[in-house]
């Protein structure tokens, strides 16, 4: 399946490898897949900050608006040690929260 293989290409040793295998997931997963926004949430620790961005921008493709664990999960990104990832978790988080939501 093209998804596995995808998929198995987020854990490669490059992490120019890893953020395209993360934002290929993120655009080819339907919104709302819970098994992908798992996925790409896993890659929100890694080392490299792109990779770490490209998780934020997948899971705002995938994640419904309202979706807590999604919103739980970007939230802590805007406290991120890189700027980038920073910025764009602001934008995500805005888009998936609801009103009153404050992670």
């Amino acid at each position: 399946e093209l998804m596995a293989a995808i998929s198995s290409c987020m854990t490669t040793a490059q992490a120019d490898l890893r953020a395209m295998a993360v934002k290929t997931v993120g655009t080819l997963a339907e919104p709302g897949d819970q098994k992908y926004i798992d996925l790409v949430n896993e890659r929100l620790t890694d080392d490299h900050w792109s990779v770490r961005k490209a998780a934020v921008e997948s899971c705002g493709r995938i994640a419904l608006k309202g979706d807590q664990h999604a919103v739980a999960a970007v939230g802590s990104m805007i406290r991120d040690s890189h700027a980038e990832v920073r910025s764009v978790a602001l934008e995500v988080f805005a888009q998936l929260a609801g009103r009153g939501d404050r992670q």
